[in-house]
């Protein structure tokens, strides 16, 4: 249709350069150009001879029905990135495809390029719907077949039975192994053999190798920018994953990004895919000692395709026609429901990584149904049915769509670690606004427990004219405490510090027996001797009445842990306490003793057995040490990620966190605000439930009004006492407000893009209703602060930052809000982040 294109190859004339590459193609193939061309006098150029030119025929044609008439009888038609420019409107290209078929002789043959195939994902449907036969792997070479489709399609109007003398040669199957395919010394593991039909293997094998040839060619092209991207994803998710040991590549392919890195950093890769050629290829690409660390698990995700397509086989089978085929189609999936598990251990995963898999469930079905009812009823006859039929197929497919994501999003879940990461990337739908996935968006089918660290959107320009919008979501499996890690004084016994009591019981021991030397005791216990060696039977007696005497009058159990450890039990929560105990830990067992008898007495809901008892001086390294931590879970035999610690110093918790433990809470140390606490009580009087409490609790600190605030580090009592803050003040109020009532709370500070709709808006106000100068220049990310509160079991995020008339106006304005977060982190106080902050 382009007449400089035309007029230029009419000329036929090229320069060297021009030839060079063609000419050494056809060197190698034992040809010369010598025999199709001739200098052109006084230049350093070539033409084509007269004699081939001859043979040729320029003509400008528009690909119009009526012009059909001067397309006919050919032999061989070159289609050269045609049909990917109708991509989007089937009606055009499903023309094209019947105009191409009448063109050729019987037998003749339709070559298309590479990129048609990959830009039309459709075109295998429509090339078997208008009687082609598929000759080669990547789908561009088809012959034709038989005239039949339109004499077809208008019996089927008149209402008159067809008798098709389409293939009816018997449905093959292919054999292959579901479960964990190969064991990582090479050896197959069959745990179950099932049939996989033929159309539906050749569906998955097709799709790797026209996956395998885009990527191949739009490596350094079209999909550059959308691979770095999903690499980028994934590099992100496997520094986010605490453990390095299991890693689960879902849809793998021959070309998976990041696989070296990943079978350097972890001890186990799991491979999945129904395309055994792929996963075979991507484990033949890794060096030959990282390969002993790859498994191949051959199995259906969807836990539903295969047992969908066998039951199509037999439908098919057993229907007299396509009408009656597919509507016994459409009520089978209507009824079908995503049944059984997959065949990974519950929590076996470290990492899971989802790359362009959950949108291809539902047309691999549609393909492979549209293909069997065409290898039964004759090529075309699925296109040609009733358009009706076709439409309530559609409507079928989408709502099992739904029910598989539901199931799948499970199991993931289920084969999950507690506070391990999933990296899951989609296409969601097209530039024209078609939903490729169910509601065009991915964290709507995770899991309450699933907490999404980040969210990133991109455009993927999957081939010249079709685009489409991927969605990236790295989500972290919120891991219920299985441990919980006590400090005694001050968070267990509340009372004098310890320091007073250890003064009290040596005072008292010196007053019992005159004549000791407690300086000479002390370094007796410091050389290893213990108190059986030093004291006798009676002697020991008297001290322990000491001891006891100083512990149990001096503390009384708190209320506020008197509630969490009983929760924490009835979840099955282990209890171990660690303490320092200062200068009784020279005591050794015998201190353990009488502190596990002591803490029993004043809960008597809760056994603290004398093993689940840790001091510091056993470890040699205190608490204040991150070594101490790391011995005591390695002990404990838990991840970092299972362990909530409960202490009242910083400094304890901060070498905690620098041991990788993450969920802390940090008791009162005596320097909270009395009129902070006296004010969550008045709000909280009458609740009668921890959830009520809270409620009641954020509904004051939302309606506290918002300020956009120089001085934006308000301390908790400043907003209290002024009543307006911003997002750090007014969370920051709600968060002491809760400790002060015994919840457990921690702060995350997150780094989000600026809320360019809102900050607009602001600048827009300031200079045109305020007559004021207002000029901000925004960061490229901005903090925003949330409080977390453990309730019912679990971490909920409170969020108290807008109040009611800011949320209001922002309605009424139409103004967004768009918090697209980047990264988090986790405090337990902000007094260390503000400090942090300020500083920088």
């Amino acid at each position: 249709k382009n007449l400089y294109a035309l007029r230029y190859a009419q000329r036929g004339e090229y320069s060297k350069s021009e030839l060079m590459e063609g000419e050494k193609k056809m060197k190698a193939e034992g040809y010369s150009l010598d025999e199709y061309l001739e200098p052109i006098p006084h230049t350093d150029n070539f033409r084509i001879v007269e004699e081939i030119k001859k043979l040729v025929r320029f003509e400008y044609l528009d690909l119009d029905p009526l012009q059909r008439e001067r397309m006919q009888n050919f032999d061989v038609i070159f289609c050269r990135n045609v049909y990917l420019h109708f991509v989007q409107r089937e009606i055009i290209l499903e023309r094209l495809l019947k105009d191409m078929f009448f063109s050729l002789k019987r037998g003749g043959l339709l070559c298309c390029s590479v990129e048609d195939s990959i830009g039309a994902p459709i075109l295998p449907e429509f090339y078997f719907s208008m009687g082609f036969a598929k000759l080669d792997d990547l789908g561009t070479i088809f012959e034709k077949l038989e005239e039949k489709a339109v004499e077809e399609e208008a019996l089927e109007k008149q209402g008159e039975k067809v008798v098709r003398s389409g293939a009816k040669k018997k449905q093959q199957k292919v054999s292959f192994n579901r479960g964990r395919g190969l064991q990582k010394d090479g050896g197959e593991k069959v745990e179950e053999k099932e049939e996989l039909p033929l159309p539906l293997f050749d569906l998955f094998r097709e799709a790797g190798q026209i996956w395998d040839a885009a990527t191949e060619r739009y490596r350094d092209g079209l999909w550059w920018d959308h691979r770095r991207k999903i690499k980028e994803r994934i590099q992100e998710a496997m520094g986010l994953s605490h453990n390095k040991d299991k890693v689960l590549i879902l849809g793998a392919g021959s070309n998976e990004l990041c696989l070296r890195e990943l079978a350097e950093k972890f001890n186990e890769i799991t491979l999945n895919n129904l395309d055994v050629d792929s996963l075979k290829k991507a484990k033949e690409n890794l060096p030959k000692d990282l390969q002993n660390k790859v498994r191949l698990n051959i199995e259906d995700l969807s836990l539903v395709t295969i047992k969908l397509a066998r039951e199509v086989e037999n439908i098919v089978n057993t229907s007299s026609n396509i009408k009656e085929a597919l509507r016994r189609t459409i009520d089978l999936i209507a009824k079908t429901e995503p049944q059984g598990r997959l065949s990974f251990s519950d929590e076996e995963f470290d990492l899971i990584i989802s790359t362009m898999v959950v949108s291809q469930f539902i047309p691999f079905i549609r393909s492979y149904i549209a293909r069997t009812m065409n290898e039964k009823f004759g090529y075309g006859s699925f296109r040609i049915v009733n358009n009706n039929l076709i439409h309530d197929l559609d409507n079928s497919l989408s709502d099992l769509s739904e029910r598989i994501l539901k199931k799948h999003f499970e199991e993931l879940f289920r084969i999950l670690k507690p506070a391990g990461i999933i990296c899951l990337s989609s296409d969601v739908e097209d530039l024209s606004g078609n939903s490729i996935l169910p509601s065009g968006e991915i964290e709507r089918f995770l899991l309450p427990d699933m907490r999404i660290v980040n969210k990133k959107e991109w455009v993927w320009k999957e081939c010249p004219d079709n685009q489409r919008l991927v969605q990236s979501v790295i989500a972290k499996k919120e891991s219920s405490p299985r441990v919980f890690i006590l400090d005694i004084f001050e968070v267990l016994l509340q009372g004098p510090e310890e320091k007073e009591i250890s003064g009290k019981i040596f005072g008292g021991i010196k007053q019992a027996f005159p004549e000791i030397d407690i300086k000479g005791i002390l370094s007796q216990l410091q050389n290893g001797k213990n108190l059986e060696s030093i004291f006798s039977q009676e002697e020991i007696q008297q001290v322990e009445e000491v001891v006891k005497k100083n512990l149990f009058g001096a503390y009384k159990p708190s209320s506020e842990m008197r509630k969490m450890l009983k929760e924490a039990i009835q979840k099955g929560v282990k209890i171990y306490v660690f303490s320092d105990v200062g200068s009784l830990g020279f005591l050794g067992d015998f201190v353990k003793r009488i502190l596990a008898e002591t803490l029993n007495l004043f809960y008597p809901q809760v056994y603290f057995p004398r093993e689940n008892l840790i001091i510091s001086s056993e470890l040699g390294y205190k608490k204040s040490q991150k070594e101490a931590w790391k011995k005591i879970l390695k002990r404990i035999g838990v991840n970092p990620e299972e362990v909530v610690v409960i202490d009242d110093k910083l400094e304890n918790i901060k070498a905690a966190k620098q041991a990788g433990i993450s969920n802390f809470v940090r008791m009162s140390d005596g320097g909270r605000d009395s009129k902070i606490r006296q004010k969550a009580e008045e709000l909280t009087k009458g609740a009668k439930t921890e959830r009520e409490k809270s409620d009641k609790l954020c509904e004051f600190a939302r309606d506290i009004p918002y300020l956009l605030d120089l001085s934006w580090a308000r301390k908790p009592e400043e907003v209290l006492s002024q009543n307006e803050g911003m997002c750090v003040g007014k969370n920051w109020l709600l968060g002491e407000m809760h400790r002060e009532l015994g919840f457990p709370v921690r702060y995350i500070v997150k780094e989000i893009i600026p809320e360019r709709e809102f900050w607009n808006w602001i600048f827009w106000y300031y200079r045109n209703i305020r007559q004021q100068d207002f000029t901000i220049k925004l960061p490229p990310t901005q903090s925003h602060i949330v409080v977390e509160v453990y309730l019912d079991g679990r971490w909920e995020e409170k969020d108290v930052t807008t109040d009611k008339f800011l949320k209001l106006g922002m309605e009424l304005l139409g103004i967004e809000s768009e918090r697209e977060v980047v990264s988090q982190e986790v405090y337990d106080s902000l007094n260390e982040w503000v400090k942090t902050r300020k500083e920088t």
